[in-house]
């Protein structure tokens, strides 16, 4: 497995659960949302699975759909005409308005490989 989809695996597996323990911070992550990964001794992923519902919503962190969920996606979001409206595409959280929330909820996704949305 490479290194960038074992860092994406990585980061679900930390950001969803401290996520659901906040739902202020990020309201758009479902608390059945889920990532399971199992490691050897090396702390190599060995078997992982991510459920459907967590796809969805790292194709929806992957704002400017180039199969990857990082800063370009952020930069749609603070963009001048983006920021502060209510526009559905860029509402990642579905609180009525783009703002912090959407970024932390593209940071929930941070690096995870979207490819499978494009």
């Amino acid at each position: 497995m490479n290194k960038i989809l074992t860092l994406a695996i990585c980061l679900l597996l930390v950001t969803i659960p401290i996520a659901l323990a906040n739902p202020t911070l990020v309201k758009g992550i479902p608390k059945s949302a889920s990532a399971v990964a199992t490691f050897d001794s090396k702390f190599q992923v060995e078997k992982s699975t991510v459920d459907q519902l967590t796809l969805d919503m790292i194709c929806r962190a992957d704002v400017n759909n180039d199969g990857q969920v990082n800063g370009l996606d952020m930069a749609k979001i603070v963009n001048g005409a983006n920021w502060g409206t209510s526009k559905p595409e860029f509402d990642l959280n579905g609180d009525g308005t783009v703002n912090r929330r959407d970024l932390l909820f593209i940071r929930a996704f941070w690096f995870a490989d979207a490819s499978h949305c494009i």
